[in-house]
């Protein structure tokens, strides 16, 4: 090997070096900050462990609450064993994102498409949101292992596939999608190139529909519908909320927004580019339409995309690489990792607003770890709360956990005739009246029925904050005692 080529290699690797270091330095950082939503799979995962089934509510219906099948078994197994949930979710979210950023580095960074390509995983471990995410708790570390390992596996034709397109399938409701996905453009570009191998692809294939036959069958025996009940929970919304999030997402990260639409229009106008490429841009495509379709609130910075951005980052910089002039190629790559950093201070405010939630959660634990047994309550917030307080019953507003509320919508009517022993609303006092966060609670408190039925009694926020001024503290109201037989539903 030249000289030459022996210094490159030393050079890129102190990169990826660096990027690792840099990742390192946003775990510390973001360390503890953990998705509300996390803590749901775990509650999911320690019943099960503990011999309760699937089900939020320990003797309550069982009901798909959670989107990462896949995840939740693996921390089931590990709550099963001894180790505890919580860290073992970030740790493992940490360790797969790490893995997934080396093997970025290594593909496609043999130069086949682009000579700058090889700075996909250092890019992807650099951007904070990546780092935002692997200590989430959630799956997403391990669907980002699991993707970038089937893309390699395809390419390769090696019959790891076999297992990979599965898992694939089995860690989110839209694996299967992307799988055959996944198979469908990469079987494209190999009939293309003369080298389609079809008992490769029609094992594959067959292996991820036998993946998705067998878990709708387990579904319909469980839960008696055959996708997740977040999946209903989550469409409930106009179409257009959703791709206005990711549609602020492409607009941060913008340099490769227009470097990717570019290498995709001029591959249409000339009929030709890299075949690889193309694949990675139309699997991007169906994710971001999938991701499009979710709740938005369930949706923000990059959540469902995040396992596919490197996609969005190796297609740019292939296109950055064909640029002939140095400084073209230089410029270009410095406003990459400009808009890589750019989230910085919107991921650093979330934080420090989850902070200040986190606060006035645990003020609700406190309270809601002395309740008499099998209280039932009902709040939009499944996560951290019924986690830690998790003798009680809940009812979740956001319909993730109750299985009316997933598959018909929401119905604020339905919602209040359920007669929880207590309300928990968010929110905050104003002029002496709740002020509150979600519409869904607030057309609950508009039944004309509610201000008899239910008292309010106290606010639950911050030592170092007052919830008369605008901000996310959780109001409770308490049922009265006659209101079952006097408001009984008409």
């Amino acid at each position: 090997m030249p000289k030459s080529d022996n210094i490159k290699i030393k050079h890129h690797k102190i990169i990826l070096f660096i990027s690792i270091l840099a990742m390192s330095v946003w775990v510390f950082l973001f360390w503890k900050c953990s998705i509300d939503d996390a803590f749901i799979t775990f509650r999911y995962a320690e019943n099960l462990a503990d011999g309760h089934g699937f089900v939020f509510n320990r003797g309550g219906q069982a009901v798909e609450g959670y989107s990462n099948f896949l995840w939740l078994l693996i921390l089931a197994l590990l709550y099963k064993i001894g180790l505890p949930t919580y860290l073992c979710a970030k740790i493992i979210g940490i360790i797969t994102v790490l893995i997934t950023g080396i093997l970025w580095y290594r593909f496609p960074g043999n130069g086949d498409y682009g000579k700058m390509t090889w700075l996909t995983g250092p890019f992807f471990l650099i951007c904070p949101v990546t780092a935002f995410w692997a200590v989430s708790g959630l799956e997403l570390g391990l669907h980002c292992l699991l993707i970038v390992l089937s893309l390699v596996t395809v390419v390769k034709h090696s019959r790891w596939l076999y297992l990979l397109g599965p898992l694939v399938v089995l860690n989110r409701p839209e694996g299967i999608a992307v799988a055959l996905a996944i198979l469908f453009v990469f079987a494209l570009v190999d009939i293309k190139q003369g080298r389609f191998n079809r008992k490769f692809y029609f094992i594959s294939a067959v292996t991820v529909v036998l993946t998705l036959a067998g878990l709708i069958v387990f579904r319909q025996l469980v839960f008696g519908y055959p996708f997740p009940n977040t999946y209903y929970a989550k469409m409930h919304h106009p179409l257009i909320w959703g791709y206005k999030m990711l549609g602020k997402m492409m607009l941060i990260f913008l340099p490769f927004t227009i470097a990717t639409a570019w290498f995709i229009i001029k591959s249409i106008a000339v009929r030709a580019g890299n075949l690889r490429l193309l694949a990675f841009t139309a699997v991007l495509v169906v994710q971001a339409a999938i991701s499009g379709r979710v709740n938005p609130i369930m949706n923000f910075f990059f959540r469902y995309m995040m396992p596919f951005f490197p996609l969005l980052i190796a297609v740019s910089l292939a296109v950055v690489s064909a640029f002939r002039r140095p400084v073209l190629r230089t410029v270009a790559g410095a406003l990459c990792m400009i808009s890589l950093l750019a989230p910085t201070f919107m991921i650093f405010s979330r934080i420090e607003q989850e902070e200040t939630i986190k606060k006035a959660q645990w003020k609700v634990i406190e309270w809601a770890e002395n309740l008499p047994p099998a209280t039932t309550i009902s709040m939009i917030d499944m996560g951290r709360i019924p986690y830690y307080a998790s003798g009680n019953t809940y009812f979740d507003l956001w319909g993730l956990i109750n299985k009316d509320t997933g598959h018909k919508g929401f119905d604020p009517a339905r919602e209040f005739y359920r007669f929880p022993d207590y309300f928990i609303f968010v929110g905050y006092i104003e002029d002496n009246r709740s002020k509150l966060h979600f519409s869904r609670e607030q057309m609950i408190t508009n039944n004309p029925d509610f201000p008899q039925a239910y008292e309010f009694t106290q606010v639950f926020y911050p030592d170092d904050t007052t919830p008369y001024e605008p901000g996310y503290y959780y109001l409770l109201f308490e049922r009265r005692p006659d209101a079952v037989e006097k408001f009984r539903r008409p």
